[in-house]
């Protein structure tokens, strides 16, 4: 490899290089029998589901 300097690393996951992630979880929900939208609502109304999901995309949890 090249002997660059290298700084960071800034990557863009957001349905760019992945699928949707919200189209991801509908389809989560489906296989598991639930309504597509279920894990979005659960996200938008309980603020500890919703720090769990922020950890994960930090990368703080595994």
């Amino acid at each position: 490899m090249n002997n660059l300097n290298l700084k960071g690393l800034l990557v863009d996951f957001g349905g760019v290089l992945t699928t949707n992630v919200w189209r991801s979880f509908d389809h989560f929900c489906e296989v598991e029998g639930l309504d597509g939208g279920t894990l979005l609502e659960l996200f938008r109304g309980d603020g500890e589901a919703l720090a769990l999901l922020r950890g994960l995309e930090r990368g703080a949890l595994s």
